[in-house]
């Protein structure tokens, strides 16, 4: 014969006191557990970046480049940056394979830290790109959720600046690799830092006629 009892035939005393020791010994998952936030994010200026535990920095992200945050700590966010570059030139990272759209500039101490993801070979130019991944850490401040704010900013930078020696030129005329000649011959004419140049030449970049996915 069983000598166990069914909770419900003990006295209710008792059966408080069950439910006491039993959540004591085993507590419940707390449903309060920090999340480890996954965030898609855009750089709002260039900015140094570096791998965690080394005071030297890797490399700088670039304006508008878009990132996913991995965890914050203090005012640092982890960031990943996934993007391609050309087989054999691993310290600039590109957002499109075959358009030099920059969003990475590693030094070459730090290009053992990319992960490769996979390969593309440009049929037109049969040159092979290598899609991979960067993580490191950065200022939070320099990150934003959203890029419109960043475009409107690139916008007027290029429509107060870019007219002076010529018709204002009509951004999807050229395409993105095109409008990096053209910056580098145009933009020191303005009289511009060189981060805002790059900034201008990134906004039209992205509005060039060979962009159909956006950014």
């Amino acid at each position: 014969m069983s000598l166990l009892l069914h909770p419900s035939a003990l006295p209710p005393a008792f059966r408080m006191i069950g439910l006491f020791l039993t959540f004591s010994v085993f507590p419940m998952q707390s449903v309060c557990a920090e999340q480890v936030p996954t965030l898609s994010s855009f750089v709002r200026h260039e900015t140094s970046i570096r791998i965690d535990g080394a005071q030297k920095t890797a490399g700088r992200v670039m304006f508008a480049a878009r990132v996913k945050v991995l965890t914050q700590r203090n005012d640092e966010s982890l960031l990943e940056i996934t993007g391609w570059h050309q087989s054999g030139a691993k310290r600039v990272l590109y957002a499109k394979p075959g358009k030099r759209i920059i969003d990475l500039v590693l030094k070459k101490s730090a290009t053992s830290r990319m992960i490769e993801l996979s390969r593309w070979q440009d049929p037109d130019t049969d040159l092979l790109w290598i899609q991979a991944a960067f993580q490191g850490w950065i200022k939070s401040d320099s990150l934003v959720s959203s890029d419109t704010s960043l475009w409107i900013e690139a916008e007027t930078l290029f429509t107060t600046n870019c007219n002076k020696c010529h018709q204002l030129r009509i951004p999807h005329h050229y395409t993105v690799n095109q409008w990096g000649s053209h910056i580098k011959v145009m933009g020191p004419r303005t009289g511009l830092p060189k981060a805002k140049q790059r900034k201008i030449l990134k906004f039209l970049q992205y509005r060039a006629m060979d962009i159909t996915d956006g950014h």
